[in-house]
């Protein structure tokens, strides 16, 4: 669609939002629970130990599918927010569906903006941080029973040929930040609770996934809040330009009045 685009979407197709960092510490990995502890209880009241910890320390460390994997899952049963920490990575996650409950998107910056770049300064304070490896924003958007090349700006099409399915990746530099851009229109959502099925939706699927590298720890840490708005607000308006007006009016798009 054209600007201006909405400041936000009624009933927004939103599942699930990341923001995701990968550093390096001096401390000892064993030293990072206890450490992590008294400053994240006081915001999520229950945590889970993730299967991850049942594999060997030295696997965990030296493999690198495994090497920037959460160890502890700390979340609120009020709301669909949460905080996955390990040794080297530190992630918030909304979801909109958890434990049977449908938990509404709080919102960048009434909410979201705030809370984790203070959370995240109390903890990388402990932390005696070497470097930030990576620092990523990502926003997961679901469209049930809706085929998703009909009603996107991108094109995708044969001359003489019916496309049956859409599966694309492609990658968008914009300034510092590099937007990796996943859209399917064949894709699934299933929600278990208990190991049972609660919600399965078949449909398409926005997945934009943008990731900044800081170059200086010092720099950045001061103005972290002002970089996670940056990479919020980039990633909102690609998913815009990628979808056409109708797609946008399907979802209620809510417009700043003007004064």
């Amino acid at each position: 669609m054209n600007k201006p685009y909405p400041n936000s979407l009624k009933n927004p197709p939103l599942i699930e939002m990341i923001i995701e960092y990968r550093f390096n510490s001096t401390l000892p990995d064993e030293a990072l629970f206890g450490l992590y502890y008294p400053i994240i209880k006081e915001y999520f009241s229950n945590y889970n130990t993730l299967p991850i910890m049942n594999i060997p320390l030295e696997a965990r460390n030296t493999d690198i599918s495994l090497m920037y994997q959460p160890h502890y899952h700390f979340y609120d049963e009020n709301n669909g927010l949460s905080l996955l920490i390990g040794p080297r990575v530190l992630t918030f996650k909304y979801e909109r569906f958890r434990e049977g409950k449908i938990n509404q998107y709080p919102g960048w910056r009434n909410s979201i903006s705030k809370f984790s770049s203070e959370l995240t300064n109390e903890i990388f304070k402990k932390l005696e941080l070497q470097n930030i490896e990576r620092l990523g924003i990502r926003y997961i958007d679901f469209f049930e029973n809706l085929k998703l090349g009909e009603y996107i700006t991108p094109s995708f099409s044969f001359p003489n040929r019916e496309l049956e399915r859409l599966q694309v990746t492609c990658s968008i530099q914009e300034d510092e930040i590099l937007h990796n851009i996943n859209l399917s229109d064949s894709a699934e959502f299933k929600h278990f609770v208990n190991n049972e099925l609660r919600i399965h939706m078949v449909g398409s699927l926005i997945d934009v996934d943008s990731e900044y590298i800081p170059k200086d720890l010092n720099e950045v840490l001061p103005i972290l809040e002002d970089i996670l708005t940056k990479m919020h607000d980039d990633n909102k308006n690609l998913f815009y330009e990628i979808m056409k007006n109708e797609l946008v009016e399907k979802y209620n798009p809510i417009y700043e009045e003007k004064k």
